[in-house]
């Protein structure tokens, strides 16, 4: 069966109902099994929800996964596709671990995630807490695997503009735009010694 993975908090904020209630709707048009690795406040509250709306067989809460840990890779790599229903991702780590573990992705359309989806490049949005039309994008990539093979492709291409040398590359020339139109200003000259 294929795997989604959600990877993260299990907290009010990251919105992991959405998810629950999308499980229902993609078991209807495909065989498929989920996955939540984390805690957090809510994963009582998200575990009753599972069983209330009976999807307690068809998803594994699989607890906290130590970022150092030797089988945080094996997670990334058991999964078919990565979903992110939160709307308060700033950075996202695990997003960008899932892009880099060749995973296509399935996110609500809010804060960073559209600067890591190239809808229908590498992932599919969605409306944020839509859980049909969540429901509807996982089941779009899972049905056709020569898509969800070209969106993994698409993601591992995306990680790769994502490596800590290109990001110190562009924050310093980022610092030297702004130091150069600071000097710029009158009164604003800088010192350097």
């Amino acid at each position: 069966k294929p795997i989604v993975l959600y990877l993260g908090r299990i907290d009010k904020d990251k919105s992991i109902d959405v998810i629950i209630k999308a499980i229902p709707l993609v078991s209807k048009e495909i065989e498929v099994h989920f996955a939540i690795a984390g805690g957090g406040d809510e994963l009582v509250k998200i575990k009753s929800l599972a069983q209330k709306i009976g999807v307690e067989k068809s998803v594994t809460f699989l607890g906290s996964i130590k970022h150092q840990s030797d089988d945080l890779p094996l997670v990334y790599q058991a999964a078919s596709l990565f979903a992110m229903p939160s709307c308060i991702e700033t950075q996202s780590i695990v997003t960008l671990e899932a892009l880099s573990s060749g995973l296509p992705l399935v996110a609500a359309n809010a804060t960073s995630m559209p600067e890591f989806i190239d809808h229908g490049n590498n992932g599919l949005l969605f409306d944020p807490a839509d859980s049909e039309m969540m429901a509807k994008q996982i089941i779009s990539i899972l049905k056709d695997p020569a898509k969800a093979k070209s969106m993994g492709e698409g993601s591992r291409k995306y990680a790769l503009m994502h490596s800590i040398e290109k990001t110190y590359e562009k924050f310093e020339k980022l610092y030297e735009l702004v130091v150069s139109r600071f000097d710029k200003i009158p009164g604003n000259e800088i010192a350097l010694e």
